[in-house]
């Protein structure tokens, strides 16, 4: 339960990028089939995705029933629907949260960052080219920027599995490369992605900032028209108070305002003059300070790239051989042609020591099960459902005694591993 929990964060980001991808089939079906309830759209695939989530929690036979258990649940929502909205409207957007919460069960058995195959991730991206033909029901809905941070935040999560899968494949049949190479990707990959990612929100930042621009302008006009209020008005006096102490009195501020002096108009210019000339001074220091910062990010990115460069060039042999010997290639070619005519002899089971038998049961092993080659013999073993944990463990010991140490194992004991596992 401690190792699920470890890696849950992980599982419950693979399965929230599934929904990012199929987003718009989940918000258009409920665009158009419950146009007046904009929270059911969003909180179907969230309830969809936090029970699959809860289903990883549990032992492997209980998730599918649990997934069912879900989908059930989902069905009676869309019947209690039913009279506000008509049969089969309420149905249409509950199936892709049912086929979500199935194959949520048989993910959960497959490494991280490994449960959908690359065709859903490509159905993910189709999909959301397709929605782009829906322009007109995305507008009206409202729900055009939720779909575009949807899709920006769904190829991030690609490029993540594609990134990890990549490393995966690299370390020569390890199952995870190791934290820092993994953190120094991730690292690079958010530099190289935030970058692309605002350029494509421009718009949406551009209005941002526009409207920011606005609201600044009229922050300092407000600022400027009440001092000139203050200015201005001709009500402000001095009147005797408490003790005989002088104080000002503002009732006439609320009061209606006479003509503007000559000198309240030019209060006002050089008012307005400051400023604007202050608030060219901040723009100025912003934009520098955000060009030096700028600046410095491309420094770290570089070195951080020089890093990796390094860490990744020291391991690493240039294994050059020369392609101009005809003899040699020759003989290559005579030697290739022989092996694919040529049948190789197996040595009968007899012949063999104790050491080799066990040996080759694990080959045979191997050649039925070609997927767990990038497993450990222990590992690869235990996964085999048809073993029992004792015929499992009683198979790995044998292998790694007669593998990877010098001691002698006895035929009758390979005998009796080979009937075991037959």
């Amino acid at each position: 339960m401690k190792d699920r929990l470890h890696i849950l964060p992980a599982k419950a980001l693979t399965a929230f990028s599934m929904v990012l991808g199929f987003l718009p089939l989940f918000l258009l079906a409920g665009v158009h089939f419950l146009p007046h309830d904009r929270g059911i759209w969003f909180l179907l695939p969230s309830l969809s995705l936090t029970w699959g989530i809860l289903g990883y929690c549990l032992p492997k036979r209980i998730r599918l029933p649990f997934a069912l258990v879900g989908s059930a649940g989902l069905i009676a929502a869309a019947f209690l629907l039913t009279p506000a909205y008509g049969f089969p409207g309420p149905f249409i957007p509950v199936i892709p949260c049912i086929a979500l919460l199935v194959a949520m069960p048989s993910a959960w058995g497959r490494p991280a960052w490994d449960e959908w195959p690359l065709p859903m991730w490509i159905a993910g991206i189709l999909v959301h080219l397709v929605s782009r033909f829906f322009q007109d029901m995305i507008q009206t809905a409202g729900v055009k920027m939720i779909l575009d941070m949807g899709f920006v935040l769904y190829l991030f999560c690609f490029l993540t599995m594609m990134n990890r899968q990549g490393l995966r494949s690299g370390m020569h049949g390890s199952q995870k490369a190791p934290a820092v190479m993994r953190r120094r990707n991730q690292l690079l990959l958010l530099a190289l992605f935030i970058p692309a990612a605002l350029a494509a929100c421009w718009g949406v930042l551009g209005r941002l900032l526009d409207e920011l621009w606005h609201w600044i302008g009229r922050l300092i006009g407000n600022a400027v028209s009440w001092l000139m209020s203050l200015l201005e008005s001709d009500q402000i006096a001095m009147v005797e108070g408490p003790m005989g102490m002088p104080q000002q009195n503002l009732g006439g501020l609320m009061e209606a305002e006479g003509e503007k002096s000559m000198f309240s108009q030019i209060i006002e210019i050089v008012f307005i003059v400051m400023a604007s000339i202050l608030a060219l001074a901040a723009l100025i220091v912003f934009i520098w300070f955000l060009g030096k910062k700028f600046l410095a990010l491309i420094d770290l990115i570089k070195q951080r790239l020089r890093r990796f460069a390094a860490a990744s060039a020291e391991d690493y042999v240039d294994e050059a051989e020369s392609t101009l010997d005809m003899d040699e290639q020759a003989k290559l070619l005579r030697a290739k042609i022989k092996k694919a005519f040529s049948r190789p002899r197996q040595i009968p089971w007899d012949e063999l020591d104790g050491r080799a038998r066990v040996r080759r049961l694990y080959q045979q092993f191997l050649q039925k099960k070609p997927q767990v080659r990038g497993l450990t013999a222990r590992e690869a073993l235990h996964q085999e459902k048809k073993y029992s944990q004792a015929q499992a463990a009683s198979f790995a010991d044998l292998y790694e005694k007669a593998r990877y140490s010098r001691h002698d194992i006895a035929a009758e004991a390979a005998d009796q591993l080979r009937r075991q596992v037959k």
